[in-house]
């Protein structure tokens, strides 16, 4: 009779989990790896993520987990260490299905990536960006990491990643939607019991559906982290807060007004980068778009919110109402046919681990939607001038009259659409010198006008009458004072 140990039983099973572990993760990378032939045709990718695992951003009155201090130790609104990890993994990811299009090593030459100027957006962003471009040739041995430049659109003046801009044309129609659609009429009516119920519990001022997201917020991320949620939560109570906001997601671009003003700058940032790289911008200096710079970068990344994929998805007309996971990624790529060599776009979105991307196709476009097709079904949803339409001080941005590069609007981050106020040091110190400059030399000028010489020749093109007299009888003054300073 032959012995056989307890340890040495589980052998041959160890051996088969071990290859079956195996196998699945070479079938996963089999499947994430894009095909050669997709690889080859491939000329720019965007991605588009929301933020990793974040400690919640509110508490309310009644919560039994109020103290910040203890049980959420990273502060609110603040990415976790689970948040970190899912986009390491998201990095991961996207060095699978790129790797060949991506090189192993990071170049600004093939990679941009901006965030949005909030703590949970730019760590997320540092994170993918360790599993993107794990370190290669390292700078030092004992750290597993290289650092890669970021940009962020400054909080005051993001109108692309988290719009922050003052828009008052769009908060005047988001108003009266509010206030009169009766798609928003029935939904609060219909949830009145509801809504009654968690402010009872809550001890928050709910009216409306709307107000209810603090408290899914808060009930959200304290289920994530394993938190006896109260009596009154549990049962249908989150996912039915989870499913009213799923529908309010739609909201703030509900109708096409509300799309161009609050997805359209988003989605002709996405527009002119794809343009840039199909040479529909010109070749004049003045109409290169940054992505190109001469280097025509392969992946340009942006660090986001919920709100922003439910934004642009749905100004696009591929979105789906839901709630955007943390780390979800809206891939847009851009590839040209080797045989027409035509220009067409596919558009991804993976929200599940366990799963390939879905692949989103625009009601109008079709399958592949060619980029011509894309440019001229989102056209009325890209505001040629934002700031006017805002019934702001006005700004054009006329994309498709090929035009953007040389557009009054200020390019902040690399070409974003950004309507900067934000001066540097270095800006302000010659601002400075600048003004004291101007004022010495009007004081000169002022001097010698009250002199009256008319030697110095501080008088208009008529030589009778000094400078002074000249702007008080709103005379136009080009003569010799103008040609001697």
């Amino acid at each position: 009779m032959i012995l056989i140990s307890e340890a040495s039983s589980y052998f041959p099973l160890r051996i088969a989990r071990g290859l079956l572990v195996i196998l699945v993760l070479l079938q996963s990378a089999t499947c994430t790896k894009l095909e050669a032939a997709k690889r080859d045709s491939l000329q720019l990718v965007q991605v588009l993520f929301r933020h990793g695992d974040r400690a919640p951003t509110y508490t309310y009155p009644n919560d039994p987990y109020g103290d910040i201090s203890t049980y959420w130790p990273e502060g609110l609104a603040q990415l976790t260490n689970r948040g970190k990890m899912q986009q390491y993994e998201l990095g991961r990811y996207l060095r699978q299905r790129y790797d060949g299009y991506l090189g192993e090593k990071y170049t600004q030459k093939e990679l941009y990536v901006t965030s949005s100027d909030m703590d949970r957006t730019i760590m997320s962003l540092e994170s993918n960006l360790a599993g993107l471009f794990p370190p290669v040739n390292k700078w030092n041995p004992n750290i597993e990491w290289q650092p890669i430049p970021l940009r962020t659109i400054p909080w005051k003046e993001d109108k692309l990643l988290h719009v922050n801009v003052r828009c008052p044309r769009y908060h005047e129609i988001r108003r009266n939607f509010l206030s009169t659609s009766d798609v928003v009429k029935k939904i609060n009516e219909d949830n009145q019991e509801f809504i009654q119920y968690c402010a009872e519990k809550s001890g928050l001022n709910a009216r409306t559906v709307k107000d209810l997201y603090p408290l899914l917020d808060v009930l959200y991320a304290q289920s994530q982290h394993n938190l006896s949620l109260p009596e009154w939560a549990q049962g249908d109570t989150l996912p039915k807060l989870i499913q009213l906001h799923s529908t309010t997601n739609t909201w703030p671009t509900y109708t096409d007004e509300m799309k161009r003003l609050w997805g359209g700058p988003l989605l002709g940032l996405l527009i002119k980068n794809m343009m840039a790289i199909a040479g529909h911008l010109g070749s004049n200096p003045e109409d290169a778009h940054s992505v190109s710079h001469g280097v025509n970068r392969k992946m340009l990344m942006y660090s986001a919110h919920d709100s922003t994929l439910a934004r642009i998805m749905n100004t696009m007309g591929v979105f789906e109402p839901h709630c955007p996971p943390y780390a979800a990624a809206l891939i847009v790529e851009l590839h040209r046919d080797p045989d027409t060599h035509e220009y067409y776009v596919e558009i991804h979105y993976r929200n599940d681990t366990t799963q390939a991307p879905y692949l989103l196709t625009p009601e109008k476009c079709g399958f592949p939607c060619s980029f011509r097709k894309m440019m001229e079904i989102t056209k009325p949803l890209i505001p040629v001038d934002w700031a006017k339409e805002c019934n702001l001080e006005s700004r054009p941005t006329d994309f498709f009259n090929l035009r953007m590069g040389s557009s009054t609007t200020s390019t902040g981050v690399d070409g974003e659409l950004i309507h900067s106020c934000y001066l540097s040091p270095s800006q302000l110190t010659l601002m400075g010198i600048g003004l004291f400059s101007m004022s010495a030399l009007a004081v000169l000028v002022i001097g010698k006008v009250l002199q009256g010489r008319k030697e110095d020749g501080y008088y208009d093109d008529s030589g009778s009458r000094p400078f002074f007299v000249s702007l008080w009888q709103n005379k136009p003054f080009y003569g010799a004072a103008y040609e001697k300073l």
